[in-house]
C-alpha cells in the first residue's frame, strides 16, 4: 500500500519594517583661481523606493564668501544649479566658504576652505593598457571583453605646493573620413569633443606618499579604443540620376588619428583630498571583500540650526594647473605622444573640408 501525503500551505508574503529616512540635502561645488563662473549644485536624496535618485533643489540663496569680507552672489541658471558672475576667481592664501539658505529659511554653511596653489604639471604622456569590463548577453549570459586604449598617465613635483590633487581632463578625437565623391574624392577632419566622463572627476593623488613629494607616473584614467573609433555619418551623399546613392556606407574609408587630451590638476586640502579618495574609492570598488568602501560620506556642510541634520556634499577651494597633448595608439605597446601648446574648446563636433589649425598627426 501506498500512502501519499499531501501538504497544502499558503504563501504569505513578509514585508519587513523599514525606517523611512529623510530626504537629504546634497551640495557640490568649489572656487577656483581660474577666471570665470563658479558653479554650486544642490540637489535632495530621495528614498529607495522613489523613481528618481535625486531632486533637484531649487530657491535657494547661495553666496561665496571669503576671509576677508568679500561676498560672490550666484543667481540659479538652472534648476539646483547656481552660478556666480563671469570673470569672478578666488585668490591663492585666501579662505572660502559656501553659504546657502534655503526658501524655508534654514542656513548652511562649509566649513573654510583653505586655497592653496597648485604644482605645475611636468609630464602627460600615454602608455597601452587593456581593461576587461563585464557584459551581458541573452543567450551566452555574461562574459568578459578585453578593450585595448590607452592610459594617461602624469607626473609633477608638490614639493612647496599642496601635496593633494584633483584630476579632470577634455578629449578631443580626430578623425579622417575619405568619401568617394566625383570627380574627386572629399576628405572630412572630424573632431569629437568629450569630456571626464566618470563623475565630473576621474582620480586623486597624494604627493606625501611619494619620494620627496614627487608624484611619479599617476594614472588619471584609461581611454579605450572603441571611443577613439567613432564613425561620423555626413547627412551630404552624391546620388545618381535615379535618386540612389552612388556609393555605399562600405566605400567611406575612416581613418582615426589620435586625440588631444587636456589634463586638469586641482589642488586640494587635506580633509577635500579625504573625501575625494572616499568618492573614488566607492566608485571604483569591484565587490570584492576587501575593497577599501566607506558607508557613508558626509563632507563638510552642516546646517546652523541643526547641527545633527545630515548634509552630505562638499564644497572647496583649489587652485589650477594644466597641460595638454597629443597621443595617438598606433599599435601594441607604441603610443605617439606629442605636446601641444592650443587645446580646442569644442562645444560640438566640427566636420570640415579644411584642416582644422589644431590638428595633430
Amino acid at each position: 500500500m501506498f500512502v501519499v501525503l499531501l501538504f497544502a500551505s499558503c504563501e504569505q508574503y513578509y514585508v519587513p519594517e523599514i525606517d523611512t529616512q529623510n530626504s537629504c540635502l546634497v551640495f557640490e561645488g568649489f572656487i577656483t583661481d581660474v577666471s570665470g563662473s563658479h558653479v554650486i549644485k544642490i540637489s535632495k536624496s530621495q528614498s529607495l523606493n522613489q523613481d528618481s535618485v535625486f531632486e533637484k533643489a531649487s530657491g535657494f540663496t547661495v553666496f561665496i564668501e571669503d576671509d576677508k569680507g568679500t561676498m560672490l552672489d550666484t543667481r540659479e541658471k538652472y534648476p539646483g544649479m547656481y552660478y556666480t558672475r563671469a570673470f569672478q576667481q578666488g585668490v591663492v592664501g585666501n579662505k572660502y566658504r559656501m553659504v546657502a539658505t534655503s526658501p524655508q529659511g534654514k542656513i548652511y554653511y562649509s566649513t573654510w576652505e583653505l586655497l592653496t596653489k597648485v604644482a605645475p604639471i611636468d609630464t602627460v604622456y600615454g602608455v597601452f593598457a587593456e581593461e576587461n569590463i563585464l557584459l551581458y548577453n541573452e543567450t551566452a549570459g555574461y562574459y568578459e571583453e578585453t578593450l585595448r586604449g590607452v592610459q594617461i598617465v602624469t607626473s609633477s613635483k608638490t614639493l612647496g605646493y599642496s601635496p593633494y590633487n584633483r584630476y579632470e581632463y577634455d578629449l578631443v578625437f580626430q578623425t579622417l573620413q575619405m568619401y568617394p565623391t566625383t570627380p574627386f574624392s572629399t576628405l572630412y577632419y572630424i573632431a569629437r569633443p568629450a569630456f571626464s566622463e566618470r563623475y565630473d572627476f576621474v582620480s586623486v593623488a597624494n604627493g606625501n606618499l611619494y619620494s620627496n613629494n614627487n608624484i611619479v607616473d599617476h594614472a588619471v584614467d584609461f581611454v579605450d579604443d572603441r571611443k577613439m573609433n567613432v564613425q561620423i555619418v555626413i547627412p551630404e551623399e552624391e546620388f545618381d540620376e535615379s535618386g540612389k546613392p552612388i556609393y555605399e556606407e562600405g566605400d567611406i574609408d575612416f581613418y582615426q588619428v589620435g586625440f588631444l587630451a587636456r589634463i586638469n590638476q586641482y589642488s586640494l586640502s587635506e580633509k577635500g583630498y579625504k573625501f575625494w579618495d572616499a568618492i573614488y574609492k566607492q566608485r571604483n570598488a569591484s565587490g570584492q571583500i576587501f575593497d577599501p568602501v566607506e558607508s557613508q560620506i558626509i563632507g563638510n556642510i552642516y546646517c546652523l540650526q541643526d547641527t545633527t541634520e545630515l548634509v552630505y556634499g562638499y564644497f572647496g577651494a583649489s587652485s589650477v594647473s594644466e597641460k595638454s597633448v597629443y597621443l595617438k595608439l598606433k599599435n601594441r605597446n607604441d603610443i605617439q605622444v606629442e605636446e601641444v601648446n592650443y587645446f580646442p574648446d569644442l562645444s560640438e563636433i566640427l566636420v570640415s573640408t579644411f584642416l582644422p589649425d589644431f590638428w595633430t598627426y
